[in-house]
């Protein structure tokens, strides 16, 4: 799992009391953990640049806290003279948990993973796309408590939540719902019906029985695909949304950009886009195509899209039109590695991204590569669970 820190423990020489440093030790000791797999007291004293009887108070300190433990692995006999080998210790990470929820308008998704992010379970249920925000939270902590139990978790062992939220800003002053801001009427704006009104932190939190952080949920799709799908290979990405809505997410340098009023990226808000009336487009026909055997048009609509069947064709065109209008401005204003389709349109797979592709090329100075997303419609989920990571080891770390 991708770590996304730059700060420098060593404590030698600093004043202050005896507390403070032992405190400090033990931040940079949980840093050096986070950072590695494994390690050695050797390789913990050098990166803490401390005398090894301080390396092993520490280090002490954490297995008794339950941080740390000794890495159980096969040694073979050493030779001779040799001596035994140093003793490896990593993390507790297999036995703490943290949830990642993505609360969207007509599903809510929701994974448990492990504190090196490995995906343990993960689900989806149906929401009524009217539902108020008692029903929908409610139906959020439910889920949870059914996968945790799928997986046995003792749910003291659930370390952290995190959420994604349609229609959610958050910069540093807070979260906001988007239709409470100042808005041109060139703009078409969206959130989940009675967000509005509640302070949607609070009541996550509330409904769950713990603290949760939250935030926008395209981009927290477009933080997992950075941290460990389609894009970890890269630090600058575009990631395009393309769901029951369509959105877009920005990374640069490793920061998904929040912009200063949390907006950034949110450009499929632009009714020039046409993003709204394609989706519309889109839904209108998806109807048509709704059997009674997977209840979801967009299958079969998709599935129509692929033998070339007219009228679905042209419903899937209109959306990587409206995507790749979308892509092109990021893309120009940013210059990304790549670029990433994701959400649950992505599964579409060929009839999608080749003619987003195809009209992405048309108006981009260079040939962008274009990638599917690894989590497809579990992005947001998976990225909420990361966030949880994040704020967990903020807390190990915090001195």
């Amino acid at each position: 799992m991708r770590q996304a820190s730059n700060l420098n423990w060593s404590s030698p020489g600093l004043p202050g009391d005896p507390g403070l440093l032992r405190r400090l030790n033990l931040a940079a000791a949980v840093q050096a953990f986070w950072e590695t797999e494994s390690t050695t007291i050797a390789q913990l004293r050098e990166v803490m640049q401390v005398s090894r009887p301080t390396a092993e108070g520490v280090l002490t300190d954490l297995i008794a806290r339950g941080d740390v433990e000794e890495v159980e692995v096969a040694r073979s006999p050493a030779p001779r003279g040799a001596g035994r080998p140093p003793k490896l210790y990593q993390l507790v990470s297999r036995s703490r948990y943290v949830v990642g929820l993505d609360i969207g308008a007509h599903t809510i998704g929701c994974v448990i993973t492990d504190l090196r992010g490995a995906i343990l379970q993960r689900r989806r249920r149906r929401v009524h796309p009217r539902a108020r925000p008692a029903t929908r939270l409610s139906a959020a902590a439910v889920l949870v408590a059914d996968v945790a139990a799928d997986l046995a978790v003792d749910v003291s062992r659930i370390v952290g939540h995190g959420a994604g939220v349609t229609g959610l800003t958050h910069d540093a002053r807070g979260s906001a719902d988007i239709t409470t801001l100042p808005a041109g009427p060139g703009l078409h704006t969206y959130s989940l019906p009675g967000f509005a009104d509640i302070d949607p932190g609070a009541e996550i939190s509330a409904a769950l029985g713990g603290d949760v952080v939250i935030d926008n949920d395209i981009k927290l799709a477009a933080l997992a695909e950075w941290a460990g799908g389609a894009a970890a290979h890269v630090d600058d990405v575009v990631y395009m949304h393309a769901g029951r809505r369509l959105g877009s997410a920005v990374v640069v340098g490793g920061h998904v950009l929040q912009g200063r009023h949390g907006l950034a990226g949110e450009i499929g808000s632009m009714r020039m886009l046409g993003w709204h009336e394609a989706m519309t487009a889109f839904e209108h026909i998806r109807e048509r195509f709704r059997s009674s055997r997977t209840g979801d048009g967009a299958v079969e609509l998709l599935a129509a899209a692929r033998r070339s069947e007219p009228d679905a064709v042209e419903a899937v065109d209109r959306v990587a039109v409206a995507l790749a209008l979308g892509a092109s401005a990021l893309v120009h204003a940013v210059d990304p590695a790549l670029v990433v389709l994701g959400g649950g349109l992505s599964r579409a797979g060929e009839p999608l991204t080749t003619p987003f592709t195809a009209h992405l090329q048309e108006t981009s100075f260079f040939p962008r590569e274009v990638v599917v997303s690894e989590f497809g419609e579990h992005a947001v989920a998976v990225g909420a669970a990361r966030l949880a990571v994040e704020a967990f080891r903020e807390r190990m770390v915090g001195v």
